[in-house]
């Protein structure tokens, strides 16, 4: 996540900064606590949407488990609504989230269809810890104190929730990623219970070596998910376009996202893209798809013209659309 997901990795650091301010203030109650958790609230809006629908989760099942305690639920409710007003905020003037909410609206589309067509797109190896991890902390939750258990209860909740299988395979590997933040919370409060050291360090040392070997293979695998060759063809794309205004069109999300870093116009779709503005068409070489080891080219529209060539990416000009 941190080498090629970087908004949703430093989303990361407001997340648990929200979820940290948000416990504190229900322990003590300090309106200090309330204002600096609406503050990485707002920042994690901000920065990623998807830590910001865990932190609005997070907070919705909250407002559920605090229902009869008045004075939580005044703590809570303020945050809440004002969580939700500003994602308001974001689907009317897409300048703040960068149109990011209306993917919340594709999920929930893509999510009715999976359920419809009763697909389960799901790899076992990758859900299964997550989904046990959430199973354990719910039927922990209830032997712990008033605040820990209701907070380890939703945080479980969740836990199951983001790794259910029915969920499209399209975003399921992003909810995944979000389990590296919420076990270690779940694992932790589970473990505060107990006071025997010697038993507690035992329980540790299971869980980190359950968990070890999935963290070595994906520490080996770590790397930019483009060479630094196709950075600098990026590059020299984007210095030779021909006007400010120029939308480059990118169906291709994980290039789409590196050639964001350099130009602001970017898109990934052709109706996205306002009349009477050139269009750079650009595609991958290195990942067109393969069928029996012959490659297959997308499809080029015969009104477009070579604009760059280069060994990793390709890049066509579109005149402007009247």
């Amino acid at each position: 996540m941190s080498f090629d997901l970087i908004k949703n990795a430093m989303g990361l650091l407001f997340l648990t900064s929200f979820m940290l301010f948000y416990v504190l203030m229900l322990k003590t109650g300090r309106k200090l606590y309330m204002l600096l958790s609406i503050l990485m609230l707002v920042l994690t809006g901000l920065t990623h949407i998807l830590d910001y629908g865990i932190a609005l989760l997070f907070l919705i099942l909250s407002t559920i488990m605090y229902f009869r305690d008045r004075k939580a639920l005044l703590l809570t409710i303020p945050i809440l609504m004002g969580g939700l007003l500003f994602l308001s905020m974001g689907f009317i003037f897409l300048y703040i989230m960068g149109g990011d909410p209306y993917k919340i609206y594709s999920f929930l589309i893509g999510l009715s269809k999976s359920f419809m067509n009763t697909v389960i797109p799901i790899s076992a190896f990758n859900v299964i810890y997550p989904l046990l991890t959430g199973m354990a902390g719910i039927i922990i939750s209830s032997r712990l104190g008033k605040i820990e258990g209701k907070l380890l209860l939703s945080l479980s909740i969740m836990l199951i929730a983001l790794n259910t299988p029915l969920i499209p395979q399209e975003y399921l590997w992003r909810f995944n990623l979000m389990s590296a933040i919420l076990i270690p919370l779940v694992i932790g409060l589970s473990l505060s219970p107990i006071k025997d050291k010697a038993f507690f360090i035992t329980i540790s040392l299971i869980i980190v070596g359950f968990t070890l070997p999935q963290f070595s293979v994906q520490l080996a695998g770590i790397s930019p998910s483009i060479p630094l060759g196709e950075y600098h063809e990026i590059e020299e794309l984007v210095k030779r376009l021909p006007t400010n205004n120029t939308a480059i069109l990118v169906p291709d999300t994980r290039l789409r996202y590196w050639i964001e870093v350099l130009y602001p116009h970017v898109y990934r779709r052709l109706n996205d893209i306002q009349h009477n503005v050139p269009i750079i068409l650009v595609y991958d070489r290195v990942n067109l798809i393969t069928h029996n080891a012959r490659i297959v080219k997308p499809k080029i529209p015969p009104i477009a013209k070579p604009f760059y060539i280069g060994r990793y990416i390709e890049a066509y000009i579109i005149p402007p659309r009247p």
